[in-house]
């Protein structure tokens, strides 16, 4: 135990409270939009199985939303496969990233940083930003890169990194973020510690007047939750990942009337396995009532693969609410990533890099043949 105790002592903890950020009811106050250059900034969310991994680039620096790989039925992460998987660093840098400013994790679930240890030996890593019970995925990290191994289940993290608790704002790169799960974490302190999704932190941002909302695997219970405690100023979303891999589990209709997403997209599987239909892969989420086919987003975008084509499920407690039907030709792209570049002028400019994780030669090394980026996206830009 000393030595546990010793190790992460030379790690910076910055701890975040109301005072010190802004005040607790910040989220009752207008969301601040935060304006950068042109060709400067880009939302990229890839295809990395029934995990997720997303970023913002912001000239060469990246916020990270997540850092997990799910390439297995089973929510591994170690081994070559899943740790040390380096598809997602390799991206990273040949869309021009040179070194991490902060990574958002949402839960304590692998899948959702499973890969964290590799991005943290590719990249200079400023800040790391811990879930709610953060202490949990804290036990993990070492500042000693000799200890971390592909098969085991420690994470690097530098002792110049900056460690951040669960709090409901964050600046980096002089953009803000909110913390929209914040104002219900007296109801978080009391869930199971199985029921990590419902303790996942609800990221919203606001850049060059387009809006991204990021609720890691948020389910029902804490969106209910958030819908009916009069704190929280919900607004419309431009970009949304649907949360929890746009299973049938995932935030409810009442949530998602709410923010009125534009553009959706659901990171999730690219295997076809009936555990994945069960629990992570249906790519489904509650949108319309039991006598219409109303999509929620006016365009949805697929990292996985479709793997049903039910429009039965329901949500507990919401007996008029049905899934989305999940076909094909629901989604514009299967498999792939996907990058929203984001103008001074509001408009987003919408790329896709088809296929990747379905492609293991897809920027396998980042010293082999590779498309010169900027031919590659002019030739991949969607409508």
């Amino acid at each position: 135990m000393k030595k546990i105790i010793l190790l992460f002592s030379s790690i910076s903890l910055v701890s975040l409270s109301c005072s010190t950020i802004t005040s607790c009811n910040s989220n009752t106050q207008p969301y601040s939009n935060n304006e950068v250059e042109d060709n400067q900034i880009s939302y990229y969310s890839l295809s990395i199985g029934n995990g997720l991994f997303s970023y913002l680039k912001v000239g060469s620096k990246a916020i990270l939303f997540d850092a997990g790989i799910g390439l297995s039925k089973d929510a591994e992460w170690k081994g070559l496969k899943h740790k040390g998987n380096e598809f997602a660093t390799n991206f990273m840098k040949w869309t021009g990233v040179e070194s991490i400013e902060a990574i958002f994790i949402s839960h304590n679930h692998s899948d959702h940083y499973g890969n964290l240890d590799t991005v943290t030996k590719n990249f200079d890593v400023a800040n790391i930003v811990l879930p709610f019970n953060g202490e949990k995925l804290k036990s993990r990290f070492v500042t000693d890169k000799s200890k971390s191994t592909y098969d085991n289940e420690i994470i690097y993290v530098s002792n110049n990194t900056n460690l951040w608790n669960f709090s409901d704002k964050y600046s980096f790169l002089s953009i803000d973020f909110y913390n929209w799960s914040y104002s219900e974490a007296d109801y978080m302190k009391k869930l199971s510690f199985k029921d990590e999704n419902n303790a996942s932190s609800i990221i919203y941002f606001k850049v060059n007047n387009k809006s991204i909302l990021l609720p890691g695997d948020a389910e029902q219970g804490l969106g209910d939750r958030l819908v009916n405690n009069k704190v929280l100023q919900f607004t419309n979303v431009n970009i949304y990942q649907v949360a929890h891999h746009g299973s049938k589990n995932s935030l409810g209709k009442n949530f998602v009337d709410k923010i009125n997403p534009n553009f959706c997209y659901v990171s999730g599987t690219n295997g076809d396995n009936i555990d994945y239909r069960e629990w992570g892969g249906d790519h489904i989420f509650p949108t319309s009532k039991s006598n219409e086919n109303t999509a929620s987003c006016d365009e949805t975008y697929l990292t996985g693969k479709v793997l049903s084509n039910t429009n039965s499920d329901k949500q507990d407690g919401e007996i008029n609410v049905n899934a989305e039907f999940a076909k094909e030709a629901d989604y514009l792209h299967e498999n792939a990533s996907y990058e929203f570049r984001f103008t001074k002028d509001g408009t987003i400019s919408k790329y896709y890099f088809d296929n990747t994780v379905a492609n293991p030669g897809f920027l396998k090394e980042i010293n082999s043949d590779k498309p010169n980026y900027n031919e590659y996206v002019s030739n991949h830009k969607l409508k």
